[in-house]
């Protein structure tokens, strides 16, 4: 990926720690798209702007290890944020489970309902196999583009694509 000997090591540090933090970053961004579904998009703003401000003070702390915090360079950047997320994610679960804003979750709004996957799923299957049967010819159609030349390529208008090697003609 061009990533050189000296950042790979940090890089690959950084997102083991922020891959750990997934869920909590997904659980905020479901917190997020509900509220805007049901036309609330100033709690998620608030929250949002929170979370930033909470990544902003915390990032010198874990980084350079001021205080009682251990100096974990870029580390303490994956962590600082991974907290922040969490932070939001716990705070729209309260306020989602609590009813403090446009929905208000129970264990009983929780439970699957099978007849209404069941039609989502009818419907939307037949689209995404057409969709990713639309993405396969783009890359079919990309390849054999490529395999003719990289001037071909880059006259179809794939100028900054890379997925293969180019070959170069002279």
């Amino acid at each position: 990926m061009g990533v050189s000997n000296t950042i790979f090591p940090y890089a690959l540090r950084y997102t083991r720690v922020i891959f750990a933090g997934i869920p909590f970053s997904f659980t905020l961004f479901a917190f997020n798209f509900l509220l805007r579904a049901v036309g609330d998009t100033r709690t998620p703003v608030k929250i949002n702007i929170g979370t930033v401000l909470l990544n902003l003070v915390l990032d010198p702390f874990f980084i350079f290890g001021w205080g009682p915090f251990p100096q974990l360079g870029v580390v303490g950047a994956a962590v600082a944020t991974m907290l922040s997320n969490t932070t939001g994610s716990i705070i729209g679960g309260y306020l989602l489970f609590t009813g403090r804003v446009g929905i208000h979750l129970t264990p009983e709004t929780l439970k699957p309902d099978l007849k209404f996957y069941s039609r989502i799923f009818r419907v939307g299957l037949p689209s995404s196999v057409g969709s990713s049967t639309t993405a396969l010819g783009f890359v079919i159609l990309t390849r054999v583009i490529f395999t003719v030349g990289r001037l071909y390529g880059e006259a179809h208008g794939f100028r900054t694509m890379r997925m293969w090697p180019s070959r170069r003609t002279a």
